[in-house]
């Protein structure tokens, strides 16, 4: 994808909306943008507004058809492109067979300056592809990254976590930056900007425009083996009180003193 301007790219995870607690009864919400993703594409989209230095923001996602509904709600938050990795083979990826790919997607995107991925996702919580992904295509990484304060061709500023405290850095670019902030709660789309949205062309690559070697992508190129899932959460039984509030009050308050009553 040609760009006569900088670039900057957000890799963008679509998670269960089940895991945002979030009731879906139809494709189009069944996924959610992940938290540590969106509240960064809130604060670029703002930055981009009142940027005197003009940029592409470009959202990038891995996922099904699906997985097309969070690329148009970032559309309609303010990204400028939208483009959606997604073939069979890739199913099944870890963060080793993740890397690879978003990086191989994103080596066909011009004048990259730097790119954006949230420190871990909701459902995974690996941690591991800004740094795989930095390592791949060869940028410089910063991370614990807590907001983005400006940037130029050539650098960014930023605030980090640096032991309990936050400090300005200066980095120079290109980069790839691991985002540690989060934001639950969906940013407020006017419906008129869904519809404009949905107007708008969502670049699709699959294996052949990536040229990929499948044989390092989903389950068969996974370095990671799940042998066993186990749940720590212990069901126990419960009780129930009743009575009016004063009465019920004070049985609480000698249960947790430990007081017992027959």
């Amino acid at each position: 994808m040609e760009c006569t301007y900088a670039r900057l790219v957000i890799c963008i995870k679509p998670v269960k909306s089940s895991l945002m607690g979030k009731n879906s009864n139809n494709l189009e919400d069944e996924f959610r943008i992940n938290p540590y993703e969106l509240k960064i594409l809130k604060e670029i989209i703002a930055l981009k507004k009142i940027s005197k230095l003009p940029f592409i923001l470009t959202c990038v996602s891995m996922g099904t058809k699906s997985s097309e509904s969070v690329l148009r709600r970032a559309l309609a938050m303010g990204a400028d492109e939208a483009v959606l990795i997604s073939d069979s083979s890739f199913a099944g990826s870890d963060t080793v067979a993740t890397s690879y790919i978003l990086s191989k997607a994103i080596q066909k995107l011009e004048n990259v300056k730097f790119i954006i991925c949230g420190s871990r996702s909701i459902d995974g919580e690996t941690g591991q592809v800004p740094a795989a992904l930095s390592e791949r295509i060869r940028y410089a990484l910063y991370t614990e990254v807590t907001k983005i304060c400006s940037f130029n061709e050539n650098n960014v500023v930023f605030l980090k976590d640096d032991e309990n405290k936050k400090v300005l850095h200066k980095g120079e670019l290109p980069a790839v930056i691991s985002y540690n902030g989060f934001q639950i709660n969906d940013e407020t789309v006017s419906l008129m900007a869904l519809k404009r949205a949905k107007k708008k062309e969502i670049f699709i690559m699959d294996k052949d425009d990536l040229n990929i070697d499948v044989s390092r992508c989903g389950m068969t190129g996974s370095k990671t083996k799940v042998s066993e899932v186990r749940s720590s959460f212990t069901k126990i039984s419960g009780e129930q009180f009743f009575g009016i509030s004063d009465e019920t009050a004070h049985f609480l308050t000698d249960i947790l003193r430990g007081v017992h009553h027959d």
